[in-house]
C-alpha cells in the first residue's frame, strides 16, 4: 500500500535552510523524516527520526511513485544535469549516472 504525502509547503527562501526545515519539522511533528540532496547531512544530526538519501535514490524513488513504467531520468538543476537510468523495478541501473556542470550558475535560482 503506497503512503500518501501528508504535506507540502514551498518556501522562497535560500538563506538558513536547516533552521527553516527544522521549524516546519516542529510545527508537523512528522513520524519520519527524510533529508535530501547536498546538505541532507546537516538536518540529519539534529533529527532523531530522520534518514538520509542521495538524490539521485530519492528521485529513483520518486519516479517509481509517479511513474512506474519511466527508465530514465532527466535532472536539470541550477548548477548541474544529470541522467539517471533505471531497471525495470525503479532501481538505479548506473551506480554514475551521466553528470555534467552547467556552464552558467544563475544567481536567485530558486
Amino acid at each position: 500500500m503506497k503512503k500518501k504525502l501528508q504535506f507540502l509547503e514551498k518556501d522562497k527562501t535560500s538563506y538558513q535552510l536547516s533552521e527553516k526545515c527544522l521549524q516546519y519539522i516542529e510545527k508537523y511533528k512528522p513520524d519520519q523524516a527524510v533529508a535530501t540532496g547536498y546538505g541532507r547531512n546537516l538536518i540529519n544530526t539534529n533529527l532523531e527520526n530522520c534518514i538520509t538519501l542521495s538524490e539521485i535514490k530519492a528521485f529513483a524513488i520518486g519516479a517509481k511513485y509517479i511513474h512506474p513504467e519511466g527508465r530514465t531520468i532527466l535532472d536539470i538543476g541550477g548548477q548541474d544535469t544529470k541522467i539517471i537510468s533505471l531497471d525495470g523495478k525503479g532501481k538505479v541501473r548506473n551506480e554514475r549516472p551521466l553528470f555534467r556542470r552547467n556552464r552558467k550558475v544563475f544567481k536567485n535560482n530558486v
